[in-house]
């Protein structure tokens, strides 16, 4: 199966594509990834004039615990590419269970960062909410259905959007 047609490649172009209008908000020049598999999804100059990397997560958090992860090879890339040529990496999870989109710089989450077999997770507590996903977007992302571990789960982003504390 050609990468562009797995269903994972598909609902994560959704996510950079809201990210991608994030970026624009936040008026960073910014260049994206090329259309297949690809070490990090943009590279970015800040409103400081800092070049960072961008990584974008489109998938939920682990439904039985609060906490997030990546793979632990991609941890590696990151800091890596965050030694190497850019300031930091954000990274960025765009999560239909939470409703929102939430995230933290790599030098932040690192501290705290724990693994469990081939992934690197971290506690939502860390994160920093950026904003709820619009009815449009989760509507798109309700094509891929959430599994059935999410049912009667709790949010941990409450409903008045203050937890864990200010945006990024």
């Amino acid at each position: 199966m050609n990468f562009a047609d797995l269903k994972t490649t598909k609902k994560g172009r959704i996510g950079e594509r809201i990210v991608r209008g994030l970026l624009e908000q936040w008026r960073w020049s910014y260049k994206e990834a090329p259309n297949r598999s690809h070490a990090i999804d943009f590279m970015a100059v800040n409103c400081e004039g800092d070049c960072i990397g961008v990584e974008v997560k489109t998938y939920p958090r682990r439904a039985l615990r609060l906490d997030t992860g990546i793979d632990g090879a991609d941890f590696a890339k990151y800091r890596e590419l965050r030694t190497n040529r850019c300031k930091d990496v954000l990274l960025i999870f765009i999560d239909q269970f939470e409703r929102c989109i939430y995230g933290q710089w790599l030098s932040v989450l690192e501290r705290a960062a724990y693994r469990d077999g081939g992934k690197v997770y971290f506690k939502l507590d860390r994160m920093r909410r950026v904003r709820w996903l619009t009815a449009a977007e989760l509507s798109e992302l309700s094509k891929y259905p959430l599994s059935a571990y999410y049912h009667g789960r709790a949010p941990f982003f409450g409903s008045d959007g203050m937890r864990p504390g200010a945006n990024l």
